[in-house]
């Protein structure tokens, strides 16, 4: 079944980690793609979806990725667009590579995501496999 919905004259394709961030006023606008919960499952499942839909070609305009997050500073149950993310708690530097940086891969440790919606307030993303609090977030450049 095909999942994107049109708007503005694009097919965006909306995925979203878990059943308990989609909630009835969501559910009336879209069904979305569900990757589970940490980056491993989100890129493995939107991977295949993605590939699934190409084989159909019926592949998106766009993806957006909606789910809660948390911040010691920001405005909870606003909505922010990410203008950057970093792996915060991948540290291969006992390999010799700078810590945050995925190994082989040539990728800044924050990399920047250059599409923009205006009007919709920005903030950096920092993502991994711990659920961090209280002085973690020291830790988070």
């Amino acid at each position: 079944m095909r999942k994107a919905v049109r708007i503005a004259g694009r097919d965006v394709l909306f995925v979203m980690a878990a059943q308990v961030e989609y909630g009835p006023h969501l559910q009336r606008l879209f069904t979305p793609v569900m990757t589970g919960v940490g980056p491993v499952e989100a890129g493995v499942t939107l991977g295949a979806e993605l590939s699934w839909l190409k084989s159909e070609k019926a592949l998106p305009d766009l993806v957006v990725s909606l789910g809660s997050a948390g911040s010691r500073t920001l405005e909870q149950t606003e909505i922010y667009q990410a203008v950057s993310v970093a792996y915060r708690d991948i540290d291969a530097s006992p390999l010799g590579f700078e810590k945050g940086a995925t190994p082989f891969l040539d990728l800044p440790v924050t990399v920047p995501l250059p599409f923009r919606i205006p009007g919709i307030s920005e903030a950096t993303l920092s993502t991994g496999a711990a659920i961090i609090s209280g002085s973690a977030y020291d830790a988070i450049g």
